[in-house]
Protein backbone atom coordinates (compact mmCIF):
# COMPACT_ATOMS: atom_id res chain seq x y z
CA UNK A 1 0.00 0.00 0.00
CA UNK A 2 1.25 3.36 -0.96
CA UNK A 3 2.33 5.83 1.69
CA UNK A 4 0.20 8.41 1.58
CA UNK A 5 2.55 10.79 2.35
CA UNK A 6 4.49 9.96 -0.82
CA UNK A 7 1.50 11.17 -2.50
CA UNK A 8 1.80 14.63 -4.00
CA UNK A 9 0.24 17.69 -2.80
CA UNK A 10 -1.73 19.09 -5.54
CA UNK A 11 -0.13 22.70 -6.29
CA UNK A 12 -2.82 24.81 -8.22
CA UNK A 13 -4.96 27.17 -6.81
CA UNK A 14 -2.50 27.40 -3.38
CA UNK A 15 -3.33 29.88 -0.79
CA UNK A 16 -7.05 30.27 -2.23
CA UNK A 17 -9.67 30.82 0.74
CA UNK A 18 -11.99 27.69 1.05
CA UNK A 19 -15.15 26.35 2.22
CA UNK A 20 -16.59 22.91 3.40
CA UNK A 21 -20.11 22.84 1.59
CA UNK A 22 -21.63 19.83 3.76
CA UNK A 23 -24.72 18.24 1.36
CA UNK A 24 -27.43 16.64 3.49
CA UNK A 25 -30.43 14.46 2.28
CA UNK A 26 -32.28 16.20 5.16
CA UNK A 27 -33.79 19.00 3.86
CA UNK A 28 -34.06 21.35 6.49
CA UNK A 29 -29.81 20.74 6.96
CA UNK A 30 -29.41 21.03 3.52
CA UNK A 31 -31.19 24.15 3.07
CA UNK A 32 -29.15 26.03 5.93
CA UNK A 33 -26.02 24.64 4.99
CA UNK A 34 -26.29 26.27 1.58
CA UNK A 35 -27.75 29.63 2.71
CA UNK A 36 -24.40 29.53 5.33
CA UNK A 37 -22.14 28.95 2.00
CA UNK A 38 -24.43 32.20 0.34
CA UNK A 39 -23.05 33.72 3.08
CA UNK A 40 -19.37 32.79 3.10
CA UNK A 41 -19.48 34.13 -0.40
CA UNK A 42 -20.88 37.02 0.01
CA UNK A 43 -18.59 38.12 3.60
CA UNK A 44 -15.33 37.03 1.25
CA UNK A 45 -16.93 39.19 -1.25
CA UNK A 46 -16.88 42.10 0.71
CA UNK A 47 -13.92 41.35 2.58
CA UNK A 48 -12.18 41.78 -0.22
CA UNK A 49 -13.41 45.35 -1.67
CA UNK A 50 -13.40 46.61 1.74
CA UNK A 51 -9.84 45.68 1.50
CA UNK A 52 -9.00 47.91 -1.52
CA UNK A 53 -10.35 50.94 -0.04
CA UNK A 54 -13.95 50.42 -0.30
CA UNK A 55 -14.08 51.05 -4.10
CA UNK A 56 -15.88 48.13 -4.65
CA UNK A 57 -18.77 49.27 -3.83
CA UNK A 58 -21.49 50.53 -6.17
CA UNK A 59 -24.29 52.39 -4.48
CA UNK A 60 -27.34 52.90 -7.11
CA UNK A 61 -29.99 55.14 -5.44
CA UNK A 62 -33.51 54.46 -7.20
CA UNK A 63 -37.08 56.11 -6.46
CA UNK A 64 -35.35 56.97 -2.88
CA UNK A 65 -34.15 54.07 -1.93
CA UNK A 66 -31.00 52.63 -1.67
CA UNK A 67 -28.91 49.58 -3.70
CA UNK A 68 -25.76 48.13 -2.75
CA UNK A 69 -24.23 46.17 -5.71
CA UNK A 70 -21.04 44.62 -5.56
CA UNK A 71 -18.61 45.62 -7.98
CA UNK A 72 -16.14 43.24 -8.19
CA UNK A 73 -12.28 43.11 -9.81
CA UNK A 74 -10.76 40.49 -7.76
CA UNK A 75 -9.76 36.82 -8.86
CA UNK A 76 -9.71 34.57 -6.09
CA UNK A 77 -11.32 30.99 -6.01
CA UNK A 78 -13.24 29.39 -3.78
CA UNK A 79 -12.75 25.73 -3.32
CA UNK A 80 -15.45 23.28 -1.61
CA UNK A 81 -13.08 20.31 -1.98
CA UNK A 82 -15.00 18.67 -5.18
CA UNK A 83 -15.61 22.20 -7.14
CA UNK A 84 -13.68 25.68 -7.91
CA UNK A 85 -15.17 28.98 -8.64
CA UNK A 86 -13.55 32.03 -9.32
CA UNK A 87 -14.34 35.52 -7.22
CA UNK A 88 -13.98 37.31 -10.08
CA UNK A 89 -16.78 36.55 -11.76
CA UNK A 90 -18.53 33.68 -9.87
CA UNK A 91 -18.15 31.68 -13.18
CA UNK A 92 -17.27 27.64 -11.99
CA UNK A 93 -13.93 26.53 -13.30
CA UNK A 94 -14.21 22.70 -12.47
CA UNK A 95 -13.51 20.46 -9.83
CA UNK A 96 -11.04 17.81 -8.35
CA UNK A 97 -10.82 14.06 -8.80
CA UNK A 98 -8.50 12.01 -8.26
CA UNK A 99 -5.77 13.70 -7.15
CA UNK A 100 -6.39 16.42 -10.86
CA UNK A 101 -7.99 19.17 -11.31
CA UNK A 102 -10.51 19.36 -14.30
CA UNK A 103 -11.37 22.58 -15.47
CA UNK A 104 -13.76 24.18 -18.79
CA UNK A 105 -11.86 24.78 -21.82
CA UNK A 106 -12.34 28.61 -21.47
CA UNK A 107 -11.93 28.85 -17.64
CA UNK A 108 -9.88 31.83 -16.51
CA UNK A 109 -6.98 30.63 -15.14
CA UNK A 110 -4.58 33.60 -14.05
CA UNK A 111 -2.18 32.60 -11.28
CA UNK A 112 -3.78 29.72 -10.72
CA UNK A 113 -0.34 27.87 -11.37
CA UNK A 114 -1.81 25.79 -14.03
CA UNK A 115 1.03 27.78 -16.87
CA UNK A 116 3.63 25.74 -14.65
CA UNK A 117 5.28 23.43 -16.27
CA UNK A 118 5.80 21.32 -13.49
CA UNK A 119 2.07 21.42 -12.69
CA UNK A 120 1.08 19.94 -16.35
CA UNK A 121 0.29 16.40 -14.65
CA UNK A 122 -2.26 18.21 -11.58
CA UNK A 123 -4.58 19.63 -14.08
CA UNK A 124 -6.93 18.91 -17.47
CA UNK A 125 -9.08 20.23 -19.61
CA UNK A 126 -13.06 18.85 -19.59
CA UNK A 127 -13.45 18.72 -23.48
CA UNK A 128 -15.84 21.75 -23.26
CA UNK A 129 -16.80 25.03 -22.49
CA UNK A 130 -18.64 26.33 -19.73
CA UNK A 131 -21.90 28.06 -19.90
CA UNK A 132 -25.25 26.17 -21.38
CA UNK A 133 -26.18 24.25 -23.49
CA UNK A 134 -29.90 23.31 -24.70
CA UNK A 135 -30.22 20.10 -22.80
CA UNK A 136 -30.14 21.58 -19.89
CA UNK A 137 -33.28 23.67 -20.25
CA UNK A 138 -35.69 20.51 -19.12
CA UNK A 139 -33.35 19.36 -16.67
CA UNK A 140 -34.93 19.02 -13.41
CA UNK A 141 -33.10 20.96 -9.72
CA UNK A 142 -33.13 20.16 -6.72
CA UNK A 143 -31.78 18.74 -3.80
CA UNK A 144 -31.85 15.23 -4.98
CA UNK A 145 -30.47 16.00 -8.48
CA UNK A 146 -28.28 17.61 -6.89
CA UNK A 147 -27.07 14.79 -4.53
CA UNK A 148 -27.06 12.42 -7.80
CA UNK A 149 -24.26 15.64 -9.40
CA UNK A 150 -21.83 15.05 -6.79
CA UNK A 151 -22.23 11.63 -7.18
CA UNK A 152 -21.55 11.75 -11.38
CA UNK A 153 -18.55 14.15 -10.39
CA UNK A 154 -17.26 11.82 -7.54
CA UNK A 155 -17.38 8.87 -9.75
CA UNK A 156 -13.69 8.51 -11.94
CA UNK A 157 -15.67 6.55 -14.84
CA UNK A 158 -18.24 9.51 -16.10
CA UNK A 159 -17.15 11.75 -17.97
CA UNK A 160 -18.20 13.74 -21.27
CA UNK A 161 -21.96 15.26 -21.37
CA UNK A 162 -22.46 13.20 -18.12
CA UNK A 163 -20.41 15.01 -16.00
CA UNK A 164 -21.38 18.63 -17.75
CA UNK A 165 -24.82 18.25 -16.90
CA UNK A 166 -23.39 17.12 -13.51
CA UNK A 167 -21.72 20.88 -12.88
CA UNK A 168 -24.93 22.72 -14.28
CA UNK A 169 -26.71 21.42 -10.87
CA UNK A 170 -23.99 23.52 -9.34
CA UNK A 171 -23.57 26.37 -11.25
CA UNK A 172 -27.61 26.80 -10.87
CA UNK A 173 -27.54 26.38 -7.26
CA UNK A 174 -24.46 28.25 -6.08
CA UNK A 175 -23.08 31.19 -8.50
CA UNK A 176 -26.47 31.85 -9.81
CA UNK A 177 -28.33 31.90 -7.09
CA UNK A 178 -26.07 34.56 -5.42
CA UNK A 179 -25.78 36.52 -8.32
CA UNK A 180 -30.06 36.75 -7.99
CA UNK A 181 -31.98 36.69 -5.04
CA UNK A 182 -35.21 36.10 -6.39
CA UNK A 183 -33.71 32.99 -7.67
CA UNK A 184 -32.04 32.21 -4.54
CA UNK A 185 -35.02 32.44 -2.98
CA UNK A 186 -37.20 29.76 -5.35
CA UNK A 187 -34.14 27.20 -4.96
CA UNK A 188 -34.35 27.58 -1.49
CA UNK A 189 -37.62 26.70 -1.56
CA UNK A 190 -37.33 23.60 -3.62
CA UNK A 191 -34.74 22.45 -0.89
CA UNK A 192 -36.68 22.79 1.47
CA UNK A 193 -40.02 21.45 -0.14
CA UNK A 194 -37.75 18.60 -1.45
CA UNK A 195 -39.18 19.73 -4.93
CA UNK A 196 -37.62 19.35 -8.25
CA UNK A 197 -38.51 21.57 -11.40
CA UNK A 198 -36.77 22.44 -14.18
CA UNK A 199 -35.48 26.08 -14.18
CA UNK A 200 -37.76 26.76 -16.82
CA UNK A 201 -40.43 25.81 -14.29
CA UNK A 202 -43.88 27.89 -15.31
CA UNK A 203 -44.19 28.71 -12.38
CA UNK A 204 -40.59 30.64 -11.90
CA UNK A 205 -38.68 30.90 -15.86
CA UNK A 206 -35.76 32.55 -14.75
CA UNK A 207 -33.01 31.13 -17.34
CA UNK A 208 -32.92 33.73 -19.41
CA UNK A 209 -31.07 35.83 -17.30
CA UNK A 210 -28.41 33.44 -16.07
CA UNK A 211 -27.20 34.26 -19.71
CA UNK A 212 -27.66 37.62 -19.71
CA UNK A 213 -25.81 38.54 -16.34
CA UNK A 214 -23.40 40.37 -18.34
CA UNK A 215 -25.59 42.56 -20.30
CA UNK A 216 -27.63 43.46 -17.42
CA UNK A 217 -24.62 44.50 -15.46
CA UNK A 218 -23.90 46.82 -18.14
CA UNK A 219 -27.33 48.36 -18.61
CA UNK A 220 -27.14 49.13 -14.67
CA UNK A 221 -23.60 50.40 -14.73
CA UNK A 222 -24.89 52.84 -17.63
CA UNK A 223 -27.44 54.59 -14.76
CA UNK A 224 -31.32 54.90 -15.08
CA UNK A 225 -30.79 58.38 -17.81
CA UNK A 226 -29.80 56.05 -20.07
CA UNK A 227 -32.03 53.08 -19.33
CA UNK A 228 -34.61 51.66 -22.32
CA UNK A 229 -36.90 49.29 -21.20
CA UNK A 230 -36.53 45.36 -22.68
CA UNK A 231 -35.74 42.00 -21.91
CA UNK A 232 -38.83 42.16 -19.16
CA UNK A 233 -37.52 45.12 -17.64
CA UNK A 234 -40.14 47.70 -17.92
CA UNK A 235 -37.78 50.14 -15.37
CA UNK A 236 -34.40 50.91 -13.96
CA UNK A 237 -35.84 50.01 -10.71
CA UNK A 238 -36.66 46.09 -11.58
CA UNK A 239 -33.38 45.57 -13.50
CA UNK A 240 -31.19 46.54 -10.27
CA UNK A 241 -33.58 44.39 -8.27
CA UNK A 242 -33.03 41.20 -10.32
CA UNK A 243 -29.05 41.43 -9.61
CA UNK A 244 -27.56 41.51 -6.32
CA UNK A 245 -24.01 41.12 -7.42
CA UNK A 246 -22.32 43.43 -10.33
CA UNK A 247 -19.82 42.36 -12.93
CA UNK A 248 -16.75 44.75 -13.02
CA UNK A 249 -15.41 45.67 -16.62
CA UNK A 250 -12.90 48.10 -17.14
CA UNK A 251 -13.82 51.69 -17.57
CA UNK A 252 -13.92 51.75 -21.48
CA UNK A 253 -16.76 48.92 -21.41
CA UNK A 254 -18.83 50.68 -18.68
CA UNK A 255 -20.81 52.28 -21.87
Amino acid sequence: MADPAAVPVNPLFAGVPNVVFRMYENSTKMTRSIKKLFKWIKAQLAARVAAEGGQGFLIIEVDGRQYTLLHRRWWLLHSAGEAACSFRDLYLLGFFRDGRWLLYNDAYLIVSGTDVPANAAFWDRLGFKGGYCETMKSLAVGMQPMLNALRTLCNPNTNGTIVRLALYQFIVSIPEAVRFPEWSRYYLSLLRNVRTAPVEDPAFSFRSHFSDWSSMCKRVRRGPAAFIPGDGFNSYKALVQTVFLLLSRPPQDEL
